[in-house]
């Protein structure tokens, strides 16, 4: 089968630490190792040409590398010329807000091509999970750009042969925009599947079993913006800090910003400066590989999870269970899915529990390391791309 697969970047700055860009690299090797041909069409940007780790074929077309241009630059004409290019099976979408303006270069040129959309993330919040109004993720709301993208992901819902979103709480929020806003879909084309975990990060065997050391020392590894909860991770590790004595190195994926990118939000700077003032902090500078990432994870003993309300999934937990490194998170959005309930937490004093016995109880450290080893090989890259490959498979010989 050859899949041509629309690459979203919306952090060309820091490309290897660009979720979508570690998606594509982490599928291009499978389905290629499957025996699949697989081309990604990316932005014709430098920082793509010089990308080394996408397997397969790249292909360079005008798309945006922003959190907008991402989501708005389109030529339809370059993308008919693509496909006629490429020849495709299957064409494998990674911008959900593109959807239906790849269709439409489908339909106008009457080509019978499966389009299946990968929606990374649905642009809503989750402020209030009982509300029946959804909420539009202000971030993204610079000039009431936020309910266009959100339409454009409904849209999606509609044009795409398969859509596909990565936890059961993602799912759920877009459910409610599209009853919300009377957008009829096919509940069959839409399904849940979550990103593959990078094999890099998978373990084969609980780290805990021989050694118990740096018991202080903690990792959080997460975007530093408002959004994710960050001066609300700040307050509460301070907290922790002066009650149980434990450390925290702060990896900042977003290190390398270009001053564009900063001045429409310079959030992660200057939550990285208040970090570095915040006892027990220290702000991690030399972790540009995913190698020297994986090294600082490594001198973790257990990682925080971010306290962002509408986290539809993270790669980056996933990243330190895989290494059998326990994640403590709150009990909320996704988190339920993939973290062991036991290190969930409601409140503060479930928290303070959950943190003593990490620091007090070997069988319980063995025993999440072990259970947080478990739920990363669920996500292994080989199953990930099996599961794409049989719903690929059933649409291309539809």
């Amino acid at each position: 089968m050859k899949i041509l697969s629309i690459l979203n970047i919306s952090n060309k700055d820091n490309l290897n630490c660009d979720s979508g860009y570690i998606f594509q690299c982490i599928l291009s090797e499978q389905f290629i190792k499957m025996g699949h041909k697989y081309v990604v069409a990316g932005s014709n940007c430098p920082e793509f040409k010089k990308a080394k780790e996408l397997k397969g074929k790249k292909e360079y077309i005008n798309l945006g590398t922003n959190k907008f241009s991402s989501r708005f630059d389109f030529n339809s004409e370059e993308f008919a010329k693509l496909i006629k290019r490429t020849k495709p099976d299957i064409i494998f979408n990674t911008q959900a807000e593109l959807a239906s303006a790849i269709r439409s270069v489908l339909v106008w040129n009457q080509l019978n091509i499966p389009l299946v959309t990968y929606c990374h993330y649905p642009a809503l919040w989750a402020n209030n999970v009982k509300s029946v109004i959804p909420e539009i993720d202000q971030s993204l709301n610079s000039g009431n750009l936020g309910q266009p993208i959100v339409f454009n992901i409904l849209s999606a819902l509609q044009t795409s042969d398969l859509f596909i979103i990565q936890s059961e709480f993602a799912k759920s929020l877009i459910v409610k925009a599209a009853k919300y806003y009377k957008v009829p879909y096919d509940s069959k084309k839409f399904i849940v599947l979550a990103p593959p975990a990078d094999p890099l990060f998978l373990d084969k065997k609980n780290r805990y079993i021989t050694t118990l050391a740096n018991r202080e020392n903690y990792i959080y590894n997460h975007r530093l913006y408002k959004t994710y909860g960050t001066q609300d991770f700040i307050d509460v590790f301070a907290r922790l800090h002066k009650q149980f004595g434990i450390n925290c190195i702060v990896l900042d994926p977003m290190q390398k910003r270009s001053l564009k990118r900063a001045s429409q939000n310079n959030t992660p700077a200057d939550f990285a400066k208040i970090m570095s003032k915040t006892p027990g902090i220290s702000i991690a500078q030399n972790n540009k590989t995913r190698i020297e990432y994986k090294s600082i994870l490594n001198s973790g003993f257990a990682c925080f999870a971010p306290l962002r309300k509408a986290c539809v999934w993270s790669m980056a937990c996933m990243d330190c269970m895989g290494l059998g490194i326990p994640v403590v998170a709150p009990n909320m959005a996704a988190f339920p899915e993939f973290v062991p309930q036991s290190l969930l937490y409601n409140n503060k004093r479930q928290l303070n529990k959950i943190i003593s016995k990490l620091r007090t109880n070997d069988d319980f450290v063995k025993q999440m390391s072990e259970q947080c080893l478990v739920s990363a090989h669920k996500y292994a890259p080989e199953k990930t791309a099996e599961k794409l490959f049989c719903e690929f498979n059933k649409l291309v010989n539809k």
